[in-house]
């Protein structure tokens, strides 16, 4: 398979920014990004873009299948805010949604919180390992400027009922945030139901067109 590159997203979780979310009683922290452990991983600035996704899926998994126990939920909605790109995440909702978006806290915590219920469907398709996310995590190429430095990792996820022409293609945004990859956006890469079978890997090169299409099809 060719580079994949950027392309738009549908789902995406900035979506959250000016959703009417419960914050009554919400415990809303001032996320920080720096070095984390999870999953066996120590995600530093030498952590890679797959690493960092394939944290938050498993977190997301861990959120979903929580079910109606709060405590269990909160831990794993905690690693999600982790392995976030808080500053990102804010920049993104004041540029979408402002004069909405006032309060950056309650910004980044309405967006991640949005990222599990997005994800939910597909999440018994996150119970892979570390040791076999490299044959399952996708990562392609977004765009680079002086400002920003972006790397989307795609995942096929299968449809829980078993419907082949209803898989989809996870897409998790990162970007390089005080010099650490973090997750800025979540969703679906639109119009996509797979990923082509890999040839070769991706380019790192900067993608110079950011609606490029993925090497995907539509159906199996």
């Amino acid at each position: 398979m060719g580079a994949l590159l950027l392309g738009a997203v549908t789902g995406i979780g900035a979506g959250g920014c000016k959703e009417d979310v419960m914050l009554h009683g919400a415990k809303i922290r001032h996320v920080e990004v720096g070095t984390v452990t999870d999953q066996g991983l120590v995600l530093n600035a030498e952590a890679s873009p797959k690493q960092v996704a394939f944290v938050l899926l498993r977190a997301i998994r861990d959120d979903v299948l929580a079910g109606g126990d709060r405590e269990a939920r909160e831990r794993a909605f905690q690693r999600q805010l982790d392995v976030c790109a808080p500053e990102t995440v804010y920049k993104r909702c004041k540029r979408q949604y402002d004069p909405f978006v006032v309060d950056r806290d309650e910004s980044v915590y309405k967006v991640v919180r949005s990222w599990a219920p997005t994800l939910a469907r597909y999440v018994d398709a996150f119970g892979f390992e570390w040791t076999g996310a490299d044959s399952q995590l996708v990562q392609g190429k977004g765009p680079q400027s002086a400002s920003e430095e972006t790397a989307p990792v795609f995942f096929e996820a299968a449809d829980p009922d078993g419907d082949p022409n209803a898989s989809v293609v996870v897409q998790v945004l990162l970007t390089r945030e005080k010099g650490f990859w973090r997750v800025g956006q979540v969703g679906f890469y639109p119009d996509r139901r797979r990923l082509a079978k890999r040839t070769t890997q991706p380019s790192s090169q900067p993608a110079s067109n950011v609606e490029s299409q993925p090497t995907a099809s539509n159906r199996a």
